[in-house]
């Protein structure tokens, strides 16, 4: 079989849609980006000293090198000429040694484009129509949210612990955003603060990796994030359970060489002492994974869905029910096994509240003008019209016959 097939049939297995789980890669490929040791680097000259001066100090941890960079750029950041503009708009914010280089480096990033190539263009358009349960992401940029505008956007543990999250149909900027520096991940103290501080968040992702195929775009088998993470969930897991997570974990990347062919492999990993045996697919075109991302069963939009969650959750409560959710309350001792649930928008939606015995003929006026056509029209006329005709002389008798035997070209008489 393709690689297309392949992924097809893996991803197709479960009843559930995937998560996308984005690193720093699909910055590289879209925004040009720089990497992480560019981007640092970017800034050195302004601390006061040169790269190879902090990569050496810190033993090459690029946490480590951000940590004393920041060090360094506070007091150029106060001093120099050059970010006197960025002072007037952000000194009054500045709270960790930290958050000026954060503000640089946020400044910069807001300033990246998708580039103009036509293949990249092709795969970032694929994107925008990809079906996917929710995404997470380390990136700072703003580029997945302005792709996927219809998923809701979270920016760290703070931005999920008071909001009703639906955990569909959303985006967690687990490392934060440049629409907050302050949020963004970036020193060791801040890598130390976040497996500490983060409980909650991480308890999420965790939940995602056990309910849903989990796609790896723009990270490395060995990424030492990637690593604890998935530590941590296997600690939670049997042996039998791991054997489940191997379907579960797909990373994608590029070929490492001009004759590397596009194939979808097993790629084993020693982590925490399991041995897990995740996929690994090589694309040269990522508009094939959306392709296939694109094609998965969907009955419903998973913004619809993230918004039914959220009134069904609001009805629950809230006394009485707002918003755009009714329903008819039940008794104390109603046996809920027997209980019938009926969810609609619109029409249907004032039919699960009132029923068409209650359906009146000024509701049928209304549904006749608005030349509606979400009825049961079995119900219609066999239980709406006899019971509109009990207690009315004049009913709008012609639409519902019409849309009982529609006719084209001609008017009811």
């Amino acid at each position: 079989m393709s690689v297309e097939q392949d992924l097809e049939e893996l991803l197709q297995q479960p009843n559930s849609l995937p998560v996308l789980f984005v690193g720093s890669g699909l910055s590289l490929r879209y925004l040009k980006a720089p990497t992480w040791a560019a981007l640092l680097e970017r800034f050195a000259a302004d601390a006061g000293r040169p790269m190879p001066y902090y990569r050496g100090k810190a033993g090459d941890d690029l946490p480590a090198v951000a940590s004393l960079l920041a060090e360094d750029f506070f007091e150029q950041w106060f001093t120099k000429r050059k970010y006197q503009h960025s002072r007037r708009e952000q000194q009054a914010s500045v709270r960790q040694r930290a958050d000026p280089l954060k503000f640089e480096i946020a400044k910069y990033l807001r300033t990246l484009r998708p580039v103009k190539k036509a293949d990249m263009v092709a795969e970032v358009k694929a994107l925008k129509s990809v079906r996917v349960h929710s995404v997470i992401t380390t990136n700072w940029d703003t580029f997945l949210e302005e792709s996927l505008p219809h998923l809701e956007v979270f920016v760290g543990q703070q931005d999920i612990l008071f909001a009703q999250t639906q955990a569909i149909g959303e985006i967690y900027k687990i490392h934060g955003s440049v629409t907050d520096p302050s949020s963004m991940v970036l020193t060791a103290e801040d890598y130390e603060d976040y497996w500490a501080k983060n409980p909650y968040l991480i308890a999420k992702m965790l939940t995602m990796f056990v309910e849903h195929p989990v796609i790896f775009l723009g990270y490395s088998l060995t990424d030492p994030h990637i690593q604890r993470l998935l530590g941590n969930l296997i600690a939670c897991l049997t042996a039998s359970q791991v054997q489940v997570l191997n379907d579960r974990l797909v990373f994608v990347r590029r070929p490492r060489t001009p004759n590397e062919v596009e194939s979808l492999n097993n790629a084993p990993l020693t982590i925490h002492g399991h041995s897990v045996n995740a996929r690994e697919v090589v694309l040269s075109d990522f508009g094939l994974l959306y392709k296939v991302l694109n094609g998965l069963p969907q009955r419903f939009d998973v913004s619809l869905i993230r918004r039914l969650k959220h009134d069904v959750y609001e009805l629950a409560f809230n006394t009485p029910p707002t918003g755009t959710v009714h329903v008819v309350d039940i008794e104390d001792d109603t046996d809920l096994d027997k209980v019938q649930v009926v969810i609609g928008v619109g029409i249907m939606a004032r039919l699960g509240e009132k029923g068409y015995a209650q359906y009146d003929r000024w509701d049928v006026f209304r549904d006749m003008l608005k030349g509606s056509r979400q009825h049961d029209v079995k119900m219609l006329t066999e239980v709406l019209l006899p019971e509109i005709f009990k207690g009315a002389k004049y009913a709008p008798i012609c639409y519902p016959l019409y849309r009982l035997f529609p006719v084209p070209g001609e008017r009811c008489r």
